[in-house]
């Protein structure tokens, strides 16, 4: 019989993976906003031309803090400031759906097809209730053995 043992692991090269790791999504995060603050007048006036209604509901939504809690509307408010790219992306995306937005390929608007059914022979219960008595009558006869 074989055992199998574990290797000892040095716990510095488990620290330096572990930083690599962080530093590589530090440079992911930073890149993305950066793309996000570059693109981001155009998110907002998208979502303003896909659905207005959402950039004046943040709007109320932030000035609805306000009144609950001026701590908390400070900080939403420095968050739409210095988080205007995060923001105006959300925003997009709110607008996207409220629209319902569809995938491409699919028409969400399109007629779906049916088929009119007879009401007098919609449900045929006799073939379930045959099949029903069936069961009842083999579970009978499971107890009575």
């Amino acid at each position: 019989m074989r055992i199998y043992t574990m290797k000892k692991v040095n716990p510095f090269m488990l620290l330096a993976v572990f930083v690599l790791v962080i530093v590589l999504f530090y440079f992911i995060a930073k890149g993305i906003l950066k793309l996000l603050s570059l693109i981001a007048p155009v998110l907002f006036i998208g979502a303003l031309l896909i659905n207005y209604r959402v950039v004046i509901g943040y709007g109320k939504w932030i000035i609805q803090t306000y009144k609950r809690n001026v701590w908390f509307g400070l900080a939403a408010t420095l968050f739409t400031i210095f988080g205007a790219p995060l923001v105006a992306a959300f925003l997009l995306v709110r607008a996207l759906a409220s629209k319902g937005f569809a995938l491409p390929g699919g028409d969400s608007q399109a007629f779906t097809p049916y088929e009119e059914v007879d009401e007098t022979n919609f449900l045929d219960l006799e073939d379930v209730n045959a099949q029903r008595r069936k069961i009842e009558d083999d579970y009978r006869d499971i107890l009575n053995s």
